[in-house]
Parts: C-alpha cells; sequence; structure tokens
C-alpha cells in the first residue's frame, strides 16, 4: 500500500454545506447533521454495478439508518428525471439519493470509479470500497459497524480500515482534477451509453 494515498485518502472530509437537489424534491445537505456515520455511493443509472450496489444500499439503510447511519447514493447523470424513474423502478425508499450533475462531490472526493462507495464518521473517512463485487455488501456492513463501535463476527482486519475494500489496487493511481473528472465522467456516460466495463482515460465502471 501507498503510504502517501493512505494518508491522503484517510484526510479527506465530506463538505459540510454543500447541498444538492435530491430526486425527493429540493435540495438536501450531504451530511445530515443528526447522523453519527454518513455512507456516500458514487453511481451513475448508466453503471450497471452500481445498480447491483444500490439495493444492498438499500437494506444498509433500512437497517441501521434508526441507529443514526445516513446512506446517500449521489447520481453523477446530467439528466434528474432519468434518475428518478431508475429509482422508483428500483424501489428506492431508505437510501437518500441525490443528483450531482456537475460532480461537485465527485471533485472533492475523487473516485477512481463507478461506483465508489465512502464510509465517514465524526472524525473522516474511515473505509473506501471501489467498484462493486461479490460479498462487499457484508464488508461495507463491518466497516459501519465498526464506527458505531459495534463490530460484527470477523471485523477484525490487519489492514488500516481506510485500506478495506480494493483501497490498494491499480486504480487507486488514477488521478483526477476538477473539471478534469467532471469531463471524464461526462464522455463515458455520451461514449458507452448504457452498462459499462472500462472507459479509457476515462473514470471507469467498476464491473467487476
Amino acid at each position: 500500500m501507498d503510504r502517501r494515498t493512505g494518508w491522503r485518502l484517510r484526510a479527506l472530509t465530506l463538505p459540510l454545506a454543500l447541498t444538492l437537489p435530491s430526486v425527493a424534491g429540493g435540495p438536501e445537505a450531504v451530511a445530515p447533521g443528526d447522523a453519527r456515520v454518513v455512507v456516500v455511493d458514487l453511481w451513475a443509472t448508466w453503471c450497471a454495478p452500481c445498480a447491483r450496489a444500490l439495493p444492498e444500499l438499500e437494506a444498509l439503510a433500512e437497517e441501521l439508518g434508526p441507529r443514526g447511519v445516513s446512506v446517500v447514493a449521489v447520481a453523477q447523470d446530467s439528466d434528474p428525471s432519468v434518475v428518478a424513474s431508475f429509482v422508483l423502478r428500483l424501489g428506492l425508499e431508505r437510501v437518500r439519493v441525490l443528483v450531482d450533475s456537475e460532480h461537485r462531490l465527485a471533485q472533492a472526493l475523487d473516485p477512481p470509479t463507478l461506483p465508489t462507495t465512502y464510509v465517514f464518521g465524526p472524525n473522516g473517512l474511515v473505509a473506501r470500497f471501489v467498484g462493486w463485487r461479490s460479498g462487499q455488501a457484508t464488508e461495507l456492513r463491518t466497516a459501519v459497524l465498526r464506527e458505531l463501535g459495534d463490530p460484527a463476527p470477523g471485523a477484525e482486519r490487519s489492514l488500516p480500515p481506510w485500506s478495506w475494500g480494493r483501497l490498494a489496487t491499480p486504480a487507486m493511481q488514477m488521478e483526477s482534477g476538477g473539471l478534469e473528472l467532471g469531463r471524464r465522467i461526462h464522455m463515458q456516460s455520451v461514449r458507452e451509453g448504457g452498462a459499462l466495463t472500462t472507459g479509457a482515460g476515462g473514470v471507469q465502471c467498476g464491473c467487476n
């Protein structure tokens, strides 16, 4: 693991003042003031693994929402109506779904792929999960429970918590700057149109 990268990621914090349009209507803060833990998932409707992740996030929100866990899925699509239809089709009710067509949050968090899921506690980032694969819902739940002070069986890991979720992979080496990130997400969605497997020179869709 690249120690510099690990420390950079651990220092990430949510922009508390940032509000984004919600599919439920009106702007909402990305990080509610009363949340103990905030799970942020950056996704898009054109990303197949993103669609697989969302029902798992819904289950997490239903289980741990009463304990102060806020789960927010921030769509990178340009058309809010497409996102709203997608969410309705999936039947999401517990996950807060926001639309970030200008990629403001993505510029702050710099995801190497979609989806990328972050777990934030009071002191900042505690875990990041790149892409979506079988078994990842369990790892995500374990990271959240650790932050709540209630670790699940098998929660003990040899790696520091911010390195969970395939953090130490080649995808970590993909760097991006603000406007460049937005351009790559946009170009990838236009180029691929449907479910993505990769985008040469762009933000990848973690289809594994």
